[in-house]
C-alpha cells in the first residue's frame, strides 16, 4: 500500500498513476472531495483530511 500526500498535484499525480498502472495499492490523502471520483475511477482510494490533523491522518496511516 502506497499513501500519497498531495497526490492531486503534478509529482503527486504522476507517482500515483504509475504505481496504479503497476498493479499497486494507492490511497490519496487530499483536502478536496472534488477528487474522489477521479481518483476512484482510476482505482485509488481516496481519504479527505487536512494533514494537520494528525489524528485522522495517524487514522489514515495505521489502516
Amino acid at each position: 500500500m502506497h499513501i500519497i500526500l498531495g497526490g492531486n498535484g503534478h509529482v503527486g499525480s504522476a507517482l500515483a498513476q504509475t504505481l496504479l498502472s503497476q498493479g499497486e495499492s494507492v490511497t490519496i490523502i487530499s483536502r478536496s472531495p472534488a477528487s474522489i471520483p477521479v481518483w476512484q475511477k482510476r482505482g485509488a482510494q481516496v481519504e479527505v483530511i487536512d494533514i494537520h490533523n494528525t489524528a485522522e491522518l495517524h487514522g489514515v496511516l495505521q489502516g
